[in-house]
């Protein structure tokens, strides 16, 4: 069976990533990318008649017509605002990605009873402490208590993902 895979964040450094892998798969049928292009970029658009590019943003995600009319079978949640010094000068954008955003990204995969592939961070390991030292840093801890909740509540089929000091094609190099 062809997939349908829905990654938020897929301009991205990350995202853009995952899809040259995931184009490799025959068992994919359709990409449809979400991204609000705040640390993505369209320089990382992959050209490739299968992938859906939307502009939009996660918060918003049950409102999107070109993402409701489709069902998903798994979803890739990379969509968050991932900067943590910048958290704290930001904390209203952070809050709205990394809070709001993701539980509407989570109600969507639940619709469609999609696997949902979490994009958390090891921020949050070390001392219980390390997860009050930035909004970024608090917000992604809560989020992985949160998907395991939606497990527990509604039956949430989830993995979650942590990434340790990735670099690789189209990482940010510069701070904003």
């Amino acid at each position: 069976m062809k997939k349908n895979i829905l990654i938020t964040g897929g301009a991205g450094f990350i995202g853009s990533n995952l899809i040259k892998k995931l184009l490799k798969k025959k068992s994919i049928n359709k990409l449809v990318i979400l991204d609000n292009y705040s640390s993505g970029s369209k320089s990382n658009h992959i050209n490739d008649k299968r992938i859906n590019y939307i502009k939009g943003e996660t918060k918003n995600i049950l409102k999107i017509k070109k993402i409701t009319q489709n069902k998903f079978d798994l979803i890739f949640h990379l969509a968050e605002f991932s900067r943590i010094v910048q958290s704290f000068k930001y904390f209203e954008n952070c809050w709205e990605s990394n809070i709001q955003g993701t539980k509407k990204v989570i109600e969507l995969a639940l619709i469609n009873k999609a696997k949902f592939i979490y994009s958390a961070s090891s921020s949050k390991f070390g001392p219980k402490e390390n997860q009050f030292l930035s909004p970024y840093a608090w917000t992604k801890a809560k989020n992985v208590e949160l998907i395991k909740c939606y497990r527990e509540w509604y039956g949430l089929d989830y993995v979650i993902a942590y990434f340790y000091n990735v670099y690789g094609p189209n990482q940010i190099k510069n701070h904003h």
